[in-house]
């Protein structure tokens, strides 16, 4: 049997596995889009203070491993086109060459794709989101080099928070604006509200009930630009650029 599966991380993997597990004589391949399988997204914040030196640490298995648990991993090889009749992927490698890969069963481990938020001027230097091991590696080596300097988190979740503090650890001045009346709201108002007074105790700046409507370019650094204030009744207060 020929199983094929489009992602690597956490849930492709585990896939393969089980496969193979079920049947040892699998023939069980694996399409990463990146050149990172198995590895910690969640852990990408501590890479990026410094916690966590070696981005290798961030593995739950080693390529070596995988591969000798019977999975064929192709890596950096993008699935552009399935054909269910013909029962084939046809893909892209490192060097934009084409692939027909056949298949007799599929499995579609690609994950989410991360909302990109309709803010103006996300594409200046200087302005990282952050989803992929990659986007990790950039925005390490510009926390790192700006000691002493300014971060705006845009979003007061789980990442956002673990961000805010990786930039602390890194010596940065840390503000996390958040759009809800609150910092991490999967929970309760009154909880939330205490988790950002904790993060103002322990320095950083904590902007909830606000919307960021633009990013633009200020001399050498950045600016957000204006900032909107939206109490619940409906009323609005712009607020001068900040820069960054």
């Amino acid at each position: 049997m020929r199983l094929l599966i489009l992602g690597g991380s956490d849930a492709g993997i585990s896939a393969g596995l089980r496969a193979r597990e079920l049947d040892p004589t699998a023939d069980v391949t694996l399409l990463l889009a990146d050149r990172f399988p198995n590895y910690s997204i969640c852990g990408l914040p501590f890479h990026i203070s410094g916690e966590t030196p070696d981005w290798r640490d961030l593995a739950h298995r080693e390529l070596h491993d995988l591969e000798a648990a019977g999975l064929a991993l192709l890596l950096e090889h993008r699935a552009v086109g399935i054909a269910p009749r013909e029962k084939n992927v046809r893909a892209l490698g490192p060097g934009a060459e084409a692939h027909i890969l056949g298949y007799d069963k599929l499995v579609i481990a690609t994950g989410a794709e991360p909302v990109r938020p309709p803010i103006p001027g996300l594409d200046l230097p200087g302005v990282h989101l952050l989803h992929t091991m990659e986007d990790s590696f950039q925005v390490r080596e510009r926390a790192a080099g700006r000691p002493g300097g300014r971060a705006l988190v845009i979003g007061g979740g789980y990442i956002g928070l673990e961000m805010a503090d990786a930039f602390s650890h890194r010596g940065l001045q840390v503000t996390v604006a958040e759009q809800l009346p609150a910092v991490m709201p999967t929970v309760d108002l009154d909880l939330g509200g205490r988790i950002g007074d904790e993060l103002t105790r322990h320095g950083g700046d904590v902007v909830t009930g606000t919307t960021i409507e633009g990013v633009g370019q200020v001399g050498d650094r950045l600016a957000v630009h204006p900032w909107s204030w939206r109490p619940p009744q409906g009323s609005r207060r712009e607020c001068g650029a900040r820069s960054w």
